[in-house]
């Protein structure tokens, strides 16, 4: 018979190793990239005086009239994020349409 070798808890084979790391790095990519471009919009908001934020410059909001379609991606692709942001630290959430108003 043969005998399997034991092996003890801390121990990871290279391929564990590898997914954690490529695992680890596109989680922080995300939530990165969602901060990045969440503060920005937050910022662009708070001095429009708009309740909400977009995850496109206002510029293009504004040149479009009405939220862009890469803004409606971003929404759908940042929505996990952006729900946490907004129930553990009160953070608005990102705007569906435009207001009836001139951004800037």
């Amino acid at each position: 018979m043969t005998e399997k070798r034991k092996r003890r808890w801390y121990q990871f084979s290279l391929r564990t190793l590898l997914l954690s790391v490529v695992v680890a790095s596109l989680l922080s990519s995300y939530v990165g990239c969602y901060y990045r471009l969440s503060r920005r919009g937050m910022e662009e908001a708070r001095q429009a005086g708009i309740e909400g934020f977009f995850y496109v410059p206002m510029d293009e909001v504004d040149a479009a009239g009405d939220v862009t379609p890469k803004h409606c991606l971003l929404a759908v692709f940042f929505l996990p994020a952006n729900a946490i942001d907004h129930f553990v630290f009160g953070t608005p959430t990102a705007l569906g349409s435009a207001p009836m108003m001139r951004l800037y």
